[in-house]
């Protein structure tokens, strides 16, 4: 049997399944293998993480107005040359934050009878960052819900940083890059670190002090009514903030 081998991207971000890129995001745009998406969801839950990561954080939505400049074709070439160096930079120290919460988070919002399955289908790197989030959140947070809140709580911690505001003091003549504190890789790292069995315990004893439901139950959120889950995730979100 032939080595299975990473495929790699020069640009966006791609989820593997069995050594087949199954989905791109490019930024800009995402694409899905048709044949990979029927056989698993979390194809499309892994990409769709990639646009709420570009839609929904600070570092994500700037990353992405910096994509659409360095594309279009009404600015000067200074300018989307300039647009693409940044977007470069970013993508370099964004990759590994972007893929950790995108697989991680897909995994949760999987149904979990086929939540392992999932994760026996990635290939080796996917498996690892897979792991860096599920070996600290999952022996604390049993419910697959509280699980993606804290996971995407991380990519919230990771793609909120003060780049967005330092970019709009910038001009073309000032050369692109990331600080340490702006990288979402490096800020991924520095909280991983942080992520101990105790923190993380303390916060679920918080948690379940804000609500009468058990929400280490699967069967407890499963239950509820669609507004009533919506609100309670709303309600749990804002406490872990």
């Amino acid at each position: 049997m032939p080595k299975k081998k990473k495929k790699k991207s020069r640009n966006g971000f791609a989820v593997e399944i069995k050594a087949i890129v199954a989905g791109f995001h490019s930024i800009l745009f995402m694409r899905l293998d048709a044949l990979a998406t029927a056989q698993s969801q979390m194809v499309l839950f892994h990409e769709t993480l990639h646009e709420r990561i570009l839609t929904r954080t600070p570092d994500g939505v700037t990353h992405l107005r910096l994509k659409h400049l360095s594309a279009s074709p009404d600015v000067e070439s200074n300018i989307r040359d300039w647009a693409e160096r940044w977007c470069k930079d970013i993508e370099s120290n964004a990759a590994l934050a972007h893929e950790t919460v995108a697989t991680y988070c897909a995994i949760k919002q999987d149904d979990v009878t086929s939540q392992q399955r999932a994760i026996d289908a990635l290939v080796p790197d996917y498996q690892v960052w897979y792991r860096s989030l599920a070996d600290r959140i999952d022996p604390v947070f049993h419910s697959s819900y509280l699980q993606y809140l804290i996971g995407w709580f991380v990519a919230e911690l990771c793609f909120s940083t003060p780049f967005p505001e330092r970019l709009a003091a910038l001009g073309l003549q000032d050369q692109p890059g990331l600080y340490a504190q702006e990288q979402p890789n490096w800020r991924l790292g520095r909280i991983l670190e942080r992520l101990t069995h105790s923190l993380l315990s303390d916060l679920l004893a918080v948690l379940e002090k804000a609500t009468s439901v058990s929400i280490q139950s699967e069967d407890a959120w499963r239950s509820l009514p669609h507004p009533d889950s919506v609100e309670l995730d709303r309600h749990l979100s804002q406490v872990i903030r």
